[in-house]
């Protein structure tokens, strides 16, 4: 069951209209398989505000599970700690959950789900979970969901929040801080309000050989049992 939480309600996760509906067009071009990614965005006494999403190299893509490596989370939190402008630290100065998506499946959080979400709380007591269904036949602010440890579903708080959401030269300045932090081979998205940027690390081998290339993206269904990636 998803409950909707009233505006003037603290503790609530708010999110610019723009954004949710990009991440939303995202997530929605991925057709039938999932997409798991990490949420950067603020904590007041509000609540939560999403500034932006990040999703690392997926490690496993099907219609009912997702993954990706957990040192993309330590690539996030350094990324944002070599942002430099004062602005953008003030709008995106932590990491405040993850999100995936549940293609034409509905908004609530399976198994896997659960036992992830309170891996995130152990890091972070303050950690949310965001589902979206971007294939619902239901308004965009009704495609969201948010959970907070064992809280019931919830729906966002949608607004003209803009002035906590990055901008596209924010978000450069994201990208390529996270192509300077990031080690993993394959493709990075960085998604803000109206704007999805790509970014993609060079490979570094240790091995000598020039001829050495960067490996191929592992098949999802050979990583479903590690124990290094997040899985949903």
């Amino acid at each position: 069951m998803i409950e909707t939480r009233e505006p003037e309600q603290a503790g609530g996760v708010r999110l610019d209209a723009g954004l949710a509906h990009t991440i939303i067009s995202y997530l929605r071009e991925a057709e039938l398989l999932e997409r798991g990614g990490i949420l950067i965005g603020q904590r007041d006494e509000h609540g939560v505000t999403v500034s932006g999403a990040v999703f690392p190299p997926q490690l496993a893509r099907a219609g009912n599970h997702c993954a990706f490596d957990v040192s993309g989370i330590d690539t996030t939190r350094q990324a944002l700690s070599a942002l430099s402008d004062p602005e953008t630290k003030r709008i995106a100065d932590t990491i405040v959950g993850w999100v995936h998506s549940h293609p034409s499946h509905g908004l609530y959080l399976s198994e896997t789900d659960v036992r992830t979400l309170s891996e995130w709380v152990q890091l972070d007591e303050h950690a949310i979970a965001v589902v979206v269904d971007p294939f619902l036949r239901r308004p965009p602010d009704r495609q969201i969901a948010w959970w907070r440890g064992n809280q019931r579903g919830q729906h966002a708080l949608f607004g003209h929040f803009g002035a906590d959401a990055l901008t596209l030269a924010q978000a450069a300045c994201l990208a390529e801080a996270v192509h300077d932090s990031a080690v993993d081979n394959g493709r990075w998205d960085i998604v803000v309000p109206g704007c999805v940027i790509s970014v993609f690390p060079q490979w570094v081998s240790s091995d000598p050989d020039p001829q050495q290339t960067a490996p191929e993206e592992p098949d999802g269904a050979e990583d479903s049992d590690r124990d290094d990636q997040w899985q949903t």
